[in-house]
């Protein structure tokens, strides 16, 4: 029922006759889910009904893997700003913590949510080794940090403060840059 009624709104919404927000025109049509702002969660579902199926689990299975996912990402981050024992350490330590498990095998949006903001801390580390190599990319993974953190922000709405922590370390990143630059006259 999620995925008819999210494609139903979909093609209300391209033909200009969507009169309700997409949670709200899940509520009507049936489907058992307290969307509050987490339209983000929502359209994972619907992705993820294509390949799982229309069921009472989709949830479960969007849960599930989006823990999978935060924990190789967390261990990611572990090794690029650390060393692989420390990555690997994340990773065990974050794959038995009984939040993650938990959440990672209930059906809300929280790991969904928490995956993004990994992702989107990954590629801030990414951007940040970028700079240091010169490489233009730099940019283009700062943009994608905050749209993964953006998009974690649309799963579930408890991570308000997340963009204000990335937006201060871009600000101090800039500031840093900038009395590097002053100090050694402009070559950075």
């Amino acid at each position: 029922r999620t995925m008819r009624a999210g494609l139903d709104w979909a093609w209300q919404l391209t033909i200009g006759q969507a009169a309700t927000p997409l949670a709200q025109h899940l509520l009507a049509h049936g489907v058992a889910f307290n969307p509050t702002a987490k339209d983000g969660f929502i359209l994972l579902m619907v992705l993820a009904s294509f390949v799982l199926g229309i069921g009472e689990l989709l949830s479960l299975g969007v849960s599930a893997a989006a823990g999978v996912a935060t924990v190789y990402v967390t261990g990611r981050i572990g090794s690029l700003v650390f060393n692989r024992r420390v990555g690997l350490l994340a990773m065990a330590l974050l794959s038995v913590s009984f939040v993650h498990v938990h959440y990672s095998r209930s059906g809300f949006p929280v790991s969904a949510a928490t995956c993004f903001v990994c992702v989107g801390w990954l590629l801030y580390v990414l951007s940040r080794r970028a700079r240091a190599d010169r490489d233009p990319r730099h940019l283009r993974l700062i943009g994608l940090s905050g749209l993964a953190v953006g998009y974690a922000f649309t799963c579930h709405y408890n991570l308000f403060w997340v963009p204000v922590v990335l937006g201060a370390c871009l600000l101090l990143e800039a500031w840093e840059a900038r009395a590097v630059e002053g100090r050694f006259g402009g070559v950075a």
